[in-house]
């Protein structure tokens, strides 16, 4: 089960996790970068997701891929 959240601490985790993976603080911020190499999860593109399963991209139960369309 997923546990709850608020604003303030969403906010808070991500600044913890942009400052560790991405210092410099510039913008664009290169999610694919950290995400393929510093994170090593794999992006793997699915022609027609949108279409076929009404998804933009999910993570595998394992947490090793994310399909994107």
């Amino acid at each position: 089960m997923a546990s709850y959240l608020a604003p303030e601490d969403i906010e808070d985790q991500a600044a913890t996790f942009l400052r560790k993976h991405h210092p410099q603080n510039t913008i664009p911020i290169p999610i694919e970068e950290i995400i393929d190499i510093k994170l090593r999860v794999n992006i793997v593109p699915v022609a027609n997701l949108m279409r076929s399963h009404e998804l933009d991209g999910f993570i595998t139960r394992d947490l090793s891929s994310v399909l994107t369309q």
